[in-house]
């Protein structure tokens, strides 16, 4: 799996055996770093900005998928 994710530059991660989803490696980072910084910090903002614009694009995926399977 490391091969292909440095090959296809893949921003997903498997999880152990027994989860149900995979996570996003961006959206755990982006979240991981809103966190850290606090609110006072100017940066957030444009973090939040950022994990919000992933996760409205995986959602976009994420229909497009129901879609073509319906």
């Amino acid at each position: 799996m490391n091969k292909l994710r440095k090959r296809h530059d893949f921003n997903v991660d498997v999880r152990k055996k027994g989860f149900v989803f995979a996570k996003c490696i961006m959206c755990e980072t982006l979240t991981d770093l809103i966190s850290k910084l606090g609110n006072n910090n100017n940066d957030v903002r444009e973090y939040e900005l950022k994990l919000r614009k992933q996760l409205l694009h995986q959602e976009s995926y994420m229909s497009l998928y129901h879609i073509w399977k319906s």
